[in-house]
């Protein structure tokens, strides 16, 4: 009656825990759970924060176009209309700010968006018979003046090009 030998006791051990399972303390149990806590708890933690964060360091490349017009003489017969209509169009959703001094329009011209966002003004007088449009892109300026030769809707094109060619380049 002697001991198993060192090479047997080892395949029995083997066997014992693959019938019966590999037995943990309650202690092993405990601290297997609060690692799997921690790592679920720290993921949520880091995309929670990221979640809030990202929108703080993220700049908008979304352009804002804000339109106005200028009309010192007042609307004549059948042309206001037919004006406020092609500039609705270039808006997007904003309406269209309506002066009648030039005081008014350059408060409305020099009134930007706080947080830097890229942003566009196209201003038509009609007195002058001229768009203009002001903008910004990446806190860089640009600005065109365009004469109404043709008519207003083409000219107004031209502006929307330009706002377009000066956002895609920068």
């Amino acid at each position: 009656a002697g001991e198993f030998p060192a090479y047997a006791r080892g395949r029995l051990q083997t066997k014992v825990q693959e019938t019966l399972g590999a037995h943990r303390s309650p202690l092993q149990e405990k601290r297997s759970t609060w690692r799997w806590q921690w790592a679920v708890g720290l993921a949520t933690a880091t995309a929670i924060i990221l979640f809030l964060l990202v929108p703080v360091f993220h700049q908008s490349d979304k352009m804002i176009v804000q339109v106005a017009m200028l009309d010192t003489a007042g609307a004549t017969r059948g042309t206001g209309a037919n004006e406020i209509a092609e500039l609705k169009k270039l808006s997007t959703g904003a309406a269209v700010q309506s002066f009648s001094q030039s005081a008014e329009l350059t408060a409305w011209e020099n009134s930007w968006p706080k947080d830097k966002q890229p942003a566009a003004k196209i201003i038509y007088d009609r007195a002058a018979g001229e768009v203009r449009v002001l903008g910004r892109w990446h806190g860089k300026p640009f600005q065109k003046t365009f004469l109404v030769e043709r008519d207003l809707e083409t000219t107004l094109q031209e502006a929307k090009t330009f706002v377009q060619q000066q956002t895609e380049r920068r």
